[in-house]
């Protein structure tokens, strides 16, 4: 392998370990988004359980 053959495996190399990070923390941003989401829904369904059976006094 020449050195530039070997220059650009290398920045080839880089480019797809960068990427495959970029992937992992979008994945996790969206998995702590979810995860947020899930809670608030739940936090909201009980509140409107709670102003449903008050309601029905």
């Amino acid at each position: 392998m020449t050195k530039d053959q070997e220059i650009r495996a290398i920045k080839r190399e880089a480019g797809q370990i960068w990427a495959r990070i970029e992937r992992d923390y979008l994945d996790l941003r969206y998995t702590e988004r979810l995860k947020y989401a899930q809670i608030r829904l739940q936090e909201l369904r009980n509140r409107l359980q709670e102003l449903e059976r008050s309601d029905e006094k």
